[in-house]
């Protein structure tokens, strides 16, 4: 998944339980963030500073802040299947939270 500004890749390594960063710029790795539990799909805000991760071995969303590199587990999604649903559960989280910011920066 590339940053909203295209500047980092965070790509998914599913049985290394981290997501790798990568500098787009020079192709090379800039970091790791580890503390998933089988990382099925990634998303990240339109602000950059949060990505969101779908666990499948846990059944929750680790919440990442990207600029300290540390998860936070959310206990949300038991029953989810992510193995077929995980991304678009993602995806639909990050509108909400993005939708959520605009609303609040726009009073």
């Amino acid at each position: 998944r590339l940053s909203p500004d295209g500047a980092k890749l965070y790509v998914t390594n599913f049985l290394g339980d981290k997501v790798t960063i990568v500098d787009t710029q020079t192709d090379k790795i800039e970091g790791e963030i580890t503390g998933f539990n089988k990382i099925r799909a990634i998303s990240v805000t339109a602000d950059g500073k949060t990505l969101f991760a779908a666990n499948s071995g846990s059944n929750d969303i680790a919440v990442v802040d990207i600029a300290a590199r540390r998860v936070t587990q959310v206990e949300c999604g038991r029953g989810i299947d992510w193995r077929h649903s995980g991304t678009a559960v993602i995806q639909r989280l990050v509108a909400g939270v993005d939708g959520l910011r605009s609303e609040i920066n726009a009073h």
